[in-house]
């Protein structure tokens, strides 16, 4: 399930992305006295998670941006949209942004997809260390990233159902990874800069068996990677090309 929110940058900003901090605290103000304001003190996974804020070219003052928030807790996102007030503006750390819609609905479970915020992981399998995956690093390898990646996947799939997922084969058939990036991150006070990795490409296996689309779904909602509550490892559809971009490749194919 996914909650769109399109608003209108009021002021001058520094950043072309609010603090993911800031963006989490937004969440968790609107919560407040609600059945779900618990959540924020809950240890473990929170099963939500946000993009970037987009277009990108849009992060100025006056600016049309929107965000999206994500989650397999239907009734989290609808407690959210309820607290939000179209029309009133709210503050995303530095910016102050006023809404001017919200739309609560579902995606069908795409085989393709690319992430909307970057992933983290890290690298020490007991998930406890403050060594984060990058390929930069030697050991780091795809094999490792993946093997990571599903771990915490299945982590997360047993703490919301109570269940292990049906899981046979690798989690997924094609990666294509795009880039690796350093954003700060802040625990307990203390801010330091973190490596995240960016991707074009997450292939599903296919087909696919009901058990093993129910966890695929649940994945996409929920998010990829660690501190998904913080807007990392969101997940979007890979956009398939559009008719006319059909036609040119078929014509270049011809030429070719």
């Amino acid at each position: 399930m996914r909650l769109l929110i399109e608003g209108e940058i009021l002021n001058d900003v520094l950043n072309n992305q609010p603090n993911k901090h800031a963006m989490q605290g937004f969440f968790y103000s609107l919560l407040r006295n609600t059945a779900y304001d618990p959540i924020h003190n809950r240890s473990g996974f929170k099963y939500f998670c946000y993009s970037d804020v987009f277009p990108l070219k849009n992060c100025h003052r006056g600016g049309k941006v929107k965000v999206l928030f994500s989650s397999p807790w239907r009734q989290l996102l609808q407690a959210l949209r309820e607290q939000i007030q179209v029309g009133e503006s709210y503050l995303w750390g530095g910016w102050r942004v006023k809404i001017l819609n919200t739309k609560l609905f579902d995606v069908k479970l795409p085989y393709e997809w690319i992430t909307g915020s970057p992933i983290l992981l890290r690298y020490d399998p007991s998930g406890r260390g403050n060594t984060y995956f990058s390929f930069q690093r030697p050991g780091h390898s795809l094999q490792v990233f993946l093997k990571r990646l599903t771990e915490n996947a299945v982590k997360k799939f047993q703490g919301f159902y109570g269940e292990f997922p049906d899981l046979t084969r690798p989690l997924f058939e094609e990666m294509v990874y795009d880039k690796t990036v350093v954003i700060p991150i802040t625990v307990n006070g203390k801010t330091t800069p973190t490596v995240v990795t960016k991707w074009k490409r997450f292939k599903l296996p296919h087909p696919l068996r009901k058990a093993e689309k129910d966890f695929y779904k649940f994945l996409f909602d929920v998010g990829l990677g660690e501190r998904n509550a913080l807007g990392l490892g969101f997940v979007n559809p890979l956009n398939p090309p559009t008719a006319k971009k059909k036609k040119q490749n078929a014509v270049r194919s011809v030429v070719q």
